[in-house]
């Protein structure tokens, strides 16, 4: 390769250009390498000693992606898989993910918001000590477990059981935290007792 020179604000100004670009895609970074790459090369010409290091920096963000999203997938598959009701929650408590038993159990399909719509299956009589006791963990960090009843949808008839067919759960859940400490989500279990 060649040597190439050139000011120190030039230097910031394609470093900004190039943030821009990763910024303004937002995500998608099989795109960033190839437009940041392209439009450097319009902006700047023989100035691709920068183009070089932002491409290697954004490759290795992409490589990163690519491991936590196959994480992520490994995850999902092994919780379908499971005969408990696995769930994942924000940092806040918002539920984000519940496996597949979830959605057979509950007649609630995926297209419908998850958040906090699995209160109104908790039995009258234990939701608030539920929704109390989560937001306590939530707040505090600590585990969450909590014995209760949920409502089960019956398909054959697409109603939901009577009262005292509720089923008991236990469920249990605990944070999951980064390497600063901070809560980055919680996973739980409700687990028919």
């Amino acid at each position: 390769g060649r040597e190439v020179h050139y000011h120190p604000r030039q230097q910031v100004a394609v470093g900004r250009g190039i943030q821009a670009i990763v910024t303004a895609l937002g995500g998608w970074v099989g795109l960033i390498i190839t437009a940041a790459t392209t439009i450097a090369s319009i902006l700047i010409g023989d100035w691709l000693t920068g183009v070089d290091a932002a491409t290697t920096a954004i490759d290795e963000h992409k490589r990163i992606m690519d491991e936590v999203l196959a994480s992520a997938q490994a995850f999902q598959s092994l919780a379908n898989q499971i005969p408990q009701i696995v769930w994942t929650a924000a940092p806040d408590g918002k539920i984000d993910f519940f496996n597949e038993r979830w959605y057979e159990f509950s007649g609630h399909s995926r297209e419908q918001r998850v958040g906090l719509d699995f209160a109104l299956f908790i039995h009258p009589d234990d939701r608030r000590a539920y929704l109390n006791s989560w937001k306590t963990s939530v707040r505090t960090g600590d585990a969450f477990e909590v014995d209760f009843r949920l409502r089960e949808f019956v398909k054959r008839s697409s109603r939901f059981k009577d009262d005292h067919e509720y089923v008991r759960f236990l469920a249990r859940a605990v944070a999951l935290r980064n390497y600063r400490g901070e809560i980055a989500q919680w996973i739980g279990t409700w687990t028919s007792i």
